[in-house]
């Protein structure tokens, strides 16, 4: 589907989860780089290409807004989305200015549709 190699970095800590986004972004053609942590998703980010970032909000290691803030300001040009079974998620969103969210159990088809806009850049706010 994409020419270009792209790197998606997917924070999920919930192996099946991680393991079905692994295979939608891996039937798209984008090359998947996992973990489970906030410490991970840091060292991820200073040491390998990631083109965009796909976060759980609720890690085993809690809340995500540091690492979001801190990927935001360091990797201001690599889109953010956020994935959460949280349902007061959308002020947490507007606040830490993510590229966009998506609301466990998601659509596998809104999944990939988002994931397109991302990386044609054509999404780079909340919806």
């Amino acid at each position: 589907m994409y020419d270009d190699e792209m790197n998606i970095l997917v924070c999920e800590d919930d192996p099946g989860i991680q393991d079905l986004m692994e295979i939608m972004l891996e039937d798209m053609n984008f090359d998947v780089i996992k973990c489970d942590n906030q410490e991970s998703v840091k060292e991820l980010m200073s040491t390998e290409k990631v083109d965009i970032v796909i976060m759980d909000y609720w890690l085993s290691d809690g809340k995500a807004d540091d690492v979001i803030i801190e990927t935001k300001k360091k990797y201001p040009e690599v889109p953010i989305l956020v994935v959460s079974a949280d349902t007061n998620l959308d002020e947490v969103v507007k606040k830490l200015e993510v590229n966009d969210y998506l609301k466990k159990p998601f659509d596998i088809i809104e999944f990939q549709s988002k994931i397109k806009q991302l990386s044609d850049g054509t999404n780079n706010s909340s919806n």
